[in-house]
């Protein structure tokens, strides 16, 4: 039986021309295989931005997957990043740079950015990347390192648990069964959950999107 092909969005922040074209065309060719999934995804979309101006225009059209340099002729890429982590779905975020520093690094981490490209580098080298990046959950510790001193604890479990319903609600367009397969709960947990974080609302705007959709 083959496997099922699932489908990425790419959206590419470069502002070096010529290397922008190399990625969007290798790209194109792309079928990805990350480890243990029963999926090949195929890169369905490819949209490039040539700073950072362009790059949070482009974000509305909510891309799954976006390649960055860090360091852009307008401005910075972490500028981007925080953005990119706004939307819902929130994508994954592979940065690259021949330029960035260890504090830059460090806050691309904080930020939720999934992984880091040292330039020069060998397209192979980056569709690997990509396929570990995809098959493997995001570290949980550099954000939570981050809220030390800064916020208690219970506070950072509560914005934890809200930020996983919103995310997996956005993923199954407000559908409260498979929100719940997603987040291994219950349906009534779920429910119990859109009540206590006052979310019915965007839960219904989430269905009625996919409904004009269909």
């Amino acid at each position: 039986m083959g496997r099922n092909v699932d489908e990425l969005d790419l959206l590419i922040v470069e502002d070096e021309a010529e290397l922008a074209s190399a990625l969007s065309c290798a790209a194109s060719t792309w079928l990805l295989c990350p480890t243990g999934s029963k999926s090949v995804i195929r890169v369905a979309t490819i949209t490039t931005a040539a700073g950072v101006t362009e790059a949070l225009a482009l974000l509305a059209r909510k891309p799954n997957f976006m390649l960055m340099d860090v360091r852009l002729r307008d401005g910075s890429g972490l500028n981007v990043a925080r953005a990119a982590m706004q939307n819902l779905p929130v994508p994954v975020v592979l940065a690259m740079s021949g330029e960035a520093s260890a504090s830059e690094a460090f806050t691309l981490a904080q930020l939720g950015v999934r992984g880091y490209l040292t330039k020069p580098f060998h397209l192979d080298e980056m569709k690997r990347l990509i396929e570990t990046l995809l098959s493997a959950p995001p570290s949980l510790e550099p954000a939570a390192c981050g809220q030390v001193g800064v916020r208690p604890i219970h506070a950072v479990q509560d914005r934890v648990k809200r930020a996983m319903l919103l995310e997996a609600l956005s993923r199954t367009h407000g559908n409260y069964v498979h929100t719940a397969a997603l987040l291994g709960l219950t349906r009534p947990a779920v429910q119990q959950m859109v009540r206590r974080y006052e979310l019915a609302a965007i839960a219904g705007a989430l269905r009625q999107e996919r409904e004009h959709e269909g």
